[in-house]
């Protein structure tokens, strides 16, 4: 029960910004500015997302090491669940993995260095 009440603000902006914000771009933004938003949302918004997931990983070590991969993971079925199958999306996955894994490491060294 512990491990929910440490995450929550982490599912909370892996929820916004790799489930809720892609379904707005989709279903309510115009086909001609939905790429503008995808864009934005690839690009910017989605790495500054697993970094920020990765730092509060890096917290937390021992309970929250998951969210790193969750997030990566959730962006992966989201793209493919709305745009179909594409190997990008994949490599889009894994360049969040990598960028939250680095945030959680330095995220770790800096706690321990505290300590």
């Amino acid at each position: 029960m512990r491990i929910f009440s440490r995450c929550g603000i982490p599912l909370t902006l892996m929820l916004t910004s790799f489930i809720l914000l892609p379904l707005a771009a989709v279903h309510f933004i115009p086909p001609d500015a939905g790429m503008m938003a995808m864009l934005l949302l690839f690009y910017c918004i989605n790495p500054i997302s697993s970094i920020l997931i990765g730092i509060l990983a890096g917290k937390q070590t021992p309970t929250l090491w998951f969210l790193p991969f969750l997030s990566a993971g959730v962006f992966c079925c989201t793209a493919c669940l709305l745009f179909g199958w594409d190997s990008a999306f994949v490599l889009y996955a894994g360049i969040y993995l990598l960028l939250g894994m680095l945030a959680a490491l330095i995220s770790r060294i800096a706690v321990r260095r505290r300590s």
